[in-house]
């Protein structure tokens, strides 16, 4: 019994670990989409563009390598080697064993990471950092059902990989205070902080919104506006 039980807790390690390295790897391949640089950008503008390339890239990678280290103590908890993770007490079960909260996380990414997928395939080489003109407006597939399928699987991704990674009792405790973790000193600042990222991403998602509509309504016109009418922009029916 003793074998047996051991051997589950290592295949239930072991599975969660990879799990949490497709994520990454969904996150990250969803995040970078098929780059084209319009050819109507000056030098100055594709500057810009190239900057904002390398930002993303750089917190791109951030996460990559927080997502990784997030599976190395899923693999070695409850005791992960004090080199990786001096303060494992601090770890909280539900973020670095199988339970329904990252249970739901994981199915919110891979089933969102599907839906980003499916946009790019659509999109083709608009996909990409900029907003670039399309030769038709895309109302088949999943934008039939949404005006921003793209953009609602963004959220949906961004919302569930910080619910597993930006938690003060999460990869961050492992060299936080103990009183700390618990919220005794400082625990607001990490609830603020979270709050402060995600109003940060909603508004930087509401201002691509705002643009991009802006953008079809100038090019398509009448055909955009009864499209915009008749759907809905992140939830079918709803939203």
């Amino acid at each position: 019994m003793p074998l047996f039980s051991a051997l589950t807790d290592f295949l239930s390690a072991l599975s969660l670990t990879l799990f949490i390295l497709i994520i990454a790897y969904v996150a990250f391949l969803c995040f970078t989409p098929p780059i084209q640089i319009p050819d109507n950008l000056n030098e100055t503008n594709r500057n810009s563009f190239a900057n904002n390339l390398l930002v993303y890239y750089g917190c791109s990678a951030i996460v990559m390598l927080i997502n990784m280290y997030h599976a190395l103590l899923c693999f070695t908890y409850p005791a992960p080697p004090s080199i990786l993770c001096p303060n494992p007490f601090n770890l909280s079960p539900k973020l670095f064993t199988w339970s329904p909260h990252t249970i739901l996380c994981i199915a919110l990414i891979l089933l969102s990471g599907q839906v980003m997928l499916l946009c790019f395939n659509q999109l083709g080489p608009i996909s990409n950092f900029g907003l670039t003109v399309p030769k038709k407006l895309i109302t088949t597939g999943l934008y039939s059902w949404l005006q921003h399928p793209y953009y609602a699987a963004n959220f949906v991704i961004f919302l569930s990989n910080s619910a597993l990674i930006q938690r003060r009792d999460g990869v961050a405790a492992c060299w936080l205070p103990k009183s700390i973790v618990d919220g005794d000193k400082f625990g607001m600042f990490f609830q603020i902080g979270y709050l402060f990222t995600v109003a940060v991403g909603c508004w930087a998602l509401a201002k691509r919104i705002r643009n991009e509509e802006s953008m079809l309504k100038r090019t398509f016109g009448t055909e955009w506006e009864e499209y915009h009418r008749r759907t809905k922009p992140f939830l079918p029916g709803v939203i």
